[in-house]
This record gives C-alpha cells, sequence and structure tokens, in this order.
C-alpha cells in the first residue's frame, strides 16, 4: 500500500536581492521563510483585489447610495438609516481585515 503523499515540495530561483527582500521580510514577521511563503498564499485570499474586498466595497457603497438617496427625498427614516449605517461598518470591518 502507497503512502499517501501530504507535502510537495517547491524550488525557487531568485535573484539575490529577492532573496534578501524574502528574508527581511519574514524576520520582520518573525517566521521562517517558508511560513512567510505561506502567509502570502494565505493572505493573497484576503487582500483588496479580492472577492471578499469587493464585496465589502459594494455593501459601502449601496448602504451610502440608500442613505443620500433618503436625504434627496426628504425621508430622513431614522430606523432605516441606522440599519444602513450598522450595515456599512460590517463592510468597513470586513475590509480592514482584506488589509491585516
Amino acid at each position: 500500500m502507497q503512502k499517501k503523499e501530504t507535502t510537495k515540495s517547491v524550488c525557487l530561483k531568485l535573484s539575490l536581492e529577492d532573496y534578501k527582500q524574502l528574508e527581511t521580510k519574514a524576520s520582520q514577521r518573525n517566521l521562517d521563510k517558508t511560513n512567510y511563503l505561506r502567509h502570502l498564499i494565505y493572505r493573497d485570499q484576503e487582500d483588496l483585489y479580492s472577492v471578499h474586498a469587493s464585496s465589502a466595497l459594494q455593501q459601502i457603497s449601496s448602504c451610502a447610495e440608500n442613505i443620500i438617496a433618503c436625504r434627496d427625498r426628504d425621508d430622513l427614516d431614522i430606523e432605516s438609516i441606522c440599519e444602513w449605517c450598522d450595515l456599512m461598518v460590517g463592510g468597513v470591518k470586513a475590509l480592514w481585515r482584506c488589509f491585516r
């Protein structure tokens, strides 16, 4: 019976400058190079260009548009505005997580 493979090896060719940058960045985060690369891989799922960030920006924008439309109609429904503000805060928090 063959043993199931659980890891893969990767060989990278970096310029001396890139390698020094990798070492510096890893050291700044108190990580070894392997774990720093792992951090970059997983962090990529939560960056500014991710689906999560796009969704958060859409939520913030939509709520702002609703509040502005309410103001323009002179229909200041405080309950709805409070709900939209709460949703905006949730969107800002989600967006903030994308930058960490």
